[in-house]
């Protein structure tokens, strides 16, 4: 392939901001975004989410119902998210309303409204939401894993319940949605679509011109707490199932070895009905529907999991099998079919996820962000093929380690607890329990 994955420009300001611009005239559609690092921890976990929608409600003057005609009525796309690391802007518009929408956008991110005449609805929202997911042991296991392995409060740990939201003030909310979006060192600035380079570094720096400069940089990172016993059960007495999460800390964005990684991820689990483990729990022993592996690769480190559900009564076998899997795979690794299968579907479906401007843009600011460059990115590709089976055996034994996975459970406790012997220390949590409370 001789096309560039990343045909992006990038210009860097003397305030550490820095600018990304891809040109693309193909469709009349222009995206911006804005990534700014998470500046400080907030001791509630629900409060960026809710200065996040609250800030998307508009300019200050404007009542929200009026921005949202504006906005509909000329077809432009916000959203506001806070990530565990960043608050990121998102922007879309027809490139015929650039100059109209550009100043929207400098009216609403110099001036928010954050208006307390939403505070109420937004809540209520946030609130009827985190109770449909906090239902849902499928939900559930995610957030219990991340904690016992990262410890509560760590940025991948940190997971907002219901009672988070009914406690949150309004008051604590405004100056941390004030002080989300802002220039400085560690922001990536992307404009993409169907503007040329020159005219949309331009409108970028309309827009930061608009925000607050900080000194920016990533608040320090909280230090892994993982919890003193190896294995967590949360008590759900009116389910049949079982729903399983083994995991121990992964890695970080730009790894060095991050192409072997992926791969033996993919080998392992991370590939579906072409990974070893689905194919040895759900074909060989029909024991799921599914298995899969995941590992991130995030600013914050987060946790490589193994994640699964069984019935009850195969609980033992399940554990056992993943146990034999794994023990297999650090003495004998994988072998050349798994590898060219691995090959093949991450060779393959890397440009398939970078169709739109905007989505380039992004990976193109977290490779920056992770230490990487274009030249880096670019090459990801080709690394998959040239990956040798040594390389991609030696990273499946760096993501088991010495074996030692911390083992999170849904299910009744009462039936779980005696399939769990030899499995270490247990603690046992009501399902209802906040998560601050799983120590």
């Amino acid at each position: 392939m001789t096309r560039r994955l990343y045909p992006v420009e990038i210009e860097r300001e003397p305030d550490g901001t820095t600018l990304l611009a891809l040109s693309r005239r193909d469709v009349p559609l222009v995206s911006v975004s804005l990534s700014c690092p998470r500046l400080h921890w907030d001791d509630n976990p629900a409060l960026a989410s809710l200065a996040a929608d609250l800030l998307a409600e508009g300019p200050e003057g404007t009542p929200p119902l009026e921005w949202h005609r504006e906005l509909d009525r000329r077809a432009i796309g916000v959203r506001v998210d806070a990530t565990p690391t960043r608050w990121v802007l998102r922007a879309e518009f027809l490139s015929d309303d650039l100059d109209e929408a550009v100043v929207l956008l400098n009216r609403w991110l110099a001036e928010p409204g954050l208006p307390p005449s939403e505070w109420r609805r937004i809540v209520r929202e946030h609130r009827a939401h985190a109770r449909e997911e906090w239902a849902q042991p499928a939900y559930v296991i995610g957030p219990l894993s991340a904690v016992q392995t990262l410890g509560y409060g760590h940025p991948n740990a940190h997971p907002a319940a219901e009672r988070d939201y009914r406690r949150a003030r309004l008051e604590a909310a405004r100056p941390v949605g004030r002080g989300a979006l802002h220039s400085g060192a560690g922001v990536y600035a992307t404009i993409g679509g169907d503007v040329g380079a020159a005219q949309g570094f331009e409108v970028l720096r309309t827009l930061l011109g608009a925000l607050i400069p900080e000194e920016a940089g990533l608040a320090p990172e909280p230090g892994l707490a993982p919890a003193a016993a190896r294995v967590w059960v949360l008590d759900n007495p009116k389910i049949n199932q079982a729903f399983i999460a083994l995991a121990r800390p992964g890695i970080r964005a730009g790894d060095p070895e991050r192409i072997a990684l992926r791969l033996a991820n993919y080998s392992l689990g991370g590939g579906g009905f072409a990974s070893r483990l689905m194919a040895s729990v759900r074909a060989a022993m029909g024991h799921t529907y599914g298995i899969h592996s995941h590992l991130p690769e995030a600013e914050a480190l987060g946790a490589f999991t193994i994640q699964t559900f069984t019935q009850i009564a195969n609980l033992r076998d399940m554990l056992d099998l993943i146990d034999r899997e794994v023990a297999a795979l650090v003495a004998d690794g994988f072998g050349e079919r798994e590898l060219a299968d691995a090959r093949s579907h991450l060779h393959g479906n890397l440009p398939l996820r970078l169709t739109r401007p905007s989505s380039v843009l992004a990976t193109a600011a977290r490779g920056l962000a992770a230490g990487l460059s274009l030249d880096d990115l670019e090459a990801e590709r080709g690394a998959y093929r040239d990956a040798t089976l040594e390389q991609v055996n030696a990273a499946a034994r760096r993501l088991i380690g010495d074996g030692a996975f911390s083992l999170a459970l849904i299910g009744p406790a009462p039936d779980i607890l005696p399939q769990l012997d030899g499995r270490g220390d247990r603690a046992v949590f009501p399902f209802r329990a906040h998560p601050s409370r799983w120590q």
